[in-house]
């Protein structure tokens, strides 16, 4: 039998008729008997145009419930809006690592010697490694012989270092505080800082300029290509104090890096010697000419239609070669000759 065939208060048969009326809210039976309504209710109740409301206790009970559940109701469409912002800032903050991968990738391969993709792969990799990595300079080392007073002192310097920054909820996002490298006594040893998401290393680099006041410095964990690639322009950024001596240092270049330059320069001195441009530079693997800006794959495309038209224009066989040669001389040069 349908518990709607049933009397809500004594759970017996129901029937549609004087001994019984519906609850307005769920529409199931109950007894009069069972209602605890007084005669004069039941009268009102029973009438076919009633104004009078009846709600079973379960009824009554959820309206009571319905401002709370609006309330959770609210709250819950507030916190997936918060989540729809969240995961688009997800995506944006995944597509701008995607980004800074592909240019870091870039700059590995012109700066870099990639015999074999596997080595790409390799340094791919280590990028997305040391992703969530942070590196913190100038920070001073506990002198503790206990190693967890130590790295608790660390932690210590890290939430300073944080609150500087003005980066909120991170500490619970840390997932390990080590020093690195060799102390040489002179110097503290950087602090590395391994993060649970790339995003906080980005805020924290992004605001880095707060820290000018204090004696901290922070960067992004760098991989040991990237190290060396370092290095070795911050040697060729200071050669030019080599100027007066007979000591000079150049980047040694890959031949495709040489061919690129000899095409770059081949140009620059052509635009020089034609006067036609007011300024004539290179910078950044592109041609400068006043408001014009060639890349190197413009100048090649340049390149090889002069090869073509030149080859084009040359006689086909020696004798017509020879032909071209003579008459292109002087008059008096050919008739000295004959």
């Amino acid at each position: 039998m349908s518990s709607y065939n049933r009397c809500l208060g004594c759970k017996k048969e129901a029937l549609e008729d004087r001994t019984t009326f519906k609850c307005d809210g769920c529409k199931r039976l109950i007894h009069i008997t069972c209602a605890g309504v007084t005669a004069t209710e039941v009268k009102c109740l029973q009438l076919s145009s009633r104004k009078m409301k009846y709600f079973c206790d379960d009824c009554e009970e959820g309206l009571l419930q319905v401002p709370i559940l609006r309330k959770l109701l609210e709250e819950s469409q507030i916190e997936v809006e918060k989540l729809k912002k969240t995961n688009m800032v997800g995506l944006q903050d995944k597509q701008q690592e995607v980004d800074k991968l592909r240019k870091e990738v870039k700059e590995l391969r012109e700066h870099g010697d990639f015999g074999n993709v596997e080595s790409m792969f390799e340094e791919i990799n280590e990028l997305l490694n040391r992703a969530n990595d942070l590196m913190i300079y100038n920070v001073p080392e506990s002198r503790s012989r206990d190693l967890k007073s130590r790295i608790d002192d660390d932690k210590e310097k890290v939430r300073e270092t944080m609150q500087i920054l003005d980066i909120r909820d991170a500490e619970s996002n840390i997932l390990k505080v080590l020093r690195v490298g060799r102390s040489d006594g002179s110097r503290a040893k950087p602090l590395k800082v391994v993060f649970s998401n790339s995003y906080l290393v980005r805020e924290m680099l992004k605001s880095k300029q707060k820290l000018q006041q204090s004696n901290f410095r922070i960067s992004a964990a760098q991989t040991k290509l990237q190290q060396e690639i370092f290095k070795k322009n911050n040697i060729l950024s200071n050669c030019g104090k080599l100027r007066g001596s007979n000591i000079a240092i150049s980047n040694d270049l890959t031949p495709n890096e040489r061919e690129e330059q000899r095409i770059l320069r081949k140009y620059l001195n052509q635009e020089k010697k034609s006067g036609k441009f007011t300024s004539c530079y290179i910078r950044k693997n592109k041609l400068h000419l006043d408001d014009n800006v060639y890349t190197i794959e413009e100048l090649k495309e340049i390149e090889e239609e002069e090869e073509a038209r030149r080859v084009l224009s040359e006689p086909s066989t020696p004798t017509q070669r020879l032909i071209t040669k003579v008459r292109s001389e002087p008059e008096e040069k050919v008739e000295r000759a004959g």
